[in-house]
């Protein structure tokens, strides 16, 4: 390790960059993979009864299993707990599938095998009440590309599941005698529903293992190789968008229901820059960018979220400086804002007192 005096008088280079997909990727197969747990585990948690039933949600809140636990809901209080966490569990794995839709589109729809358009011609018809007919992570990642707005999206899913828990209920009270032989058959031959949960979680996983399997042999090109939008340029006047097109989160999307007009799409008049550093140094958001903000008011922005002097902050644009006269339309900003970087050149000193600013 290089000692702190030396560091003091060297000058550092921050590079901010936006998050990668690879931590998006291990979090998407930890989740997958709890829920595969709880497919395997349901037979054992639910001859454990309450609060095991809970647990079951925990891991896995589909649909077979909500019908299986309200069966322990002896009270108004367990219902109303049974209520809120199959509720929040599934809301909080949509509100997930939403931002991968947001911020890793391409790279979310080739894992879950998604056909893009045939998903947006049915988002079209069906708008949000999709969430309710098959709600899971495509149709979340869909609304994400389709950029319906996340108020939108997480008023409507809470709505639709909630609405669809109820109508759970009400199916397993008109269920009774099957789902109590059931119970009591995997009861009996608790090593034999054991087995057939986990050959069922092994076949269900199967697809997104073999996908990962595959991507992991032949590899991902580079994130410039890989095409965006189509190769579309998004401008700030309405486009027609082609069906299946892959939409960069932050465009003002007119969408058509019925599927025979395309959708139009433009930048909004006031859109937001978001940059995340590699080394956890803070965030720079900047939350109002125009089509005539300035370079020079871009570096003001983030060097007022940096805490530093403008002096020592400079933008690049791939391997292009950005001037202090450019604009943001003139840069085309919005469509390469993933080649932009910020460069801090501050001592040792000053980043000791960043970090300690930003924590």
């Amino acid at each position: 390790m290089l000692h702190s005096s030396w560091l003091s008088r060297a000058e550092v280079v921050l590079h901010i960059e936006m998050p990668s997909w690879g931590r998006a990727l291990v979090a998407t197969v930890a989740l997958f993979a709890v829920g595969k747990v709880g497919e395997v585990l349901a037979p054992a948690l639910l001859a454990r009864d309450w609060p095991a039933c809970l647990a079951l949600l925990v891991l896995n809140a589909n649909d077979l299993h909500l019908v299986l636990t309200v069966r322990s809901c002896g009270s108004a209080g367990r219902l109303l707990a049974w209520f809120c966490v199959c509720t929040s569990r599934r809301v909080s794995e949509d509100a997930f599938f939403y931002w991968l839709g947001r911020h890793h589109g391409p790279e979310v729809t080739a894992l879950l095998g998604l056909d893009l358009a045939l998903a947006r011609r049915w988002l079209a018809r069906a708008s949000l009440c999709a969430l309710v007919i098959v709600p899971g992570a495509p149709v979340c990642v869909v609304a994400a590309l389709a950029n319906v707005r996340w108020t939108h999206f997480i008023v409507a899913d809470v709505l639709a599941t909630a609405a669809r828990a109820i109508g759970l209920y009400y199916t397993s009270s008109a269920l009774t005698q099957p789902l109590d032989m059931l119970l009591a058959w995997s009861l009996e031959h608790s090593a034999v529903a054991l087995l057939v949960t986990s050959g069922v979680a092994c076949v269900t996983a199967w697809p997104l293992a073999s996908r990962l399997m595959r991507e992991r042999r032949v590899g991902r090109p580079p994130a410039v190789d890989r095409p965006q939008s189509g190769g579309m340029r998004w401008t700030y006047e309405m486009q027609d968008v082609p069906l299946g097109l892959n939409l960069p989160a932050g465009l003002h999307v007119s969408m058509q229901l019925g599927g025979s007009v395309p959708n139009k799409a433009k930048i909004p008049q006031k859109w937001q820059l978001v940059h995340y550093p590699r080394h956890g140094q803070g965030i720079w958001r900047e939350k109002a960018v125009t089509r005539h903000m300035s370079g020079l008011q871009l570096r003001q922005s983030a060097a007022s979220c940096f805490r530093c002097e403008l002096e020592k902050v400079q933008l690049w644009l791939g391997d292009e400086r950005v001037g202090d006269e450019q604009t943001a339309e003139g840069m085309d900003l919005f469509n390469r804002q993933k080649e932009l970087s910020v460069q801090i050149t501050a001592s040792y000193h000053d980043l000791q007192q960043l970090d300690c600013d930003l924590d």
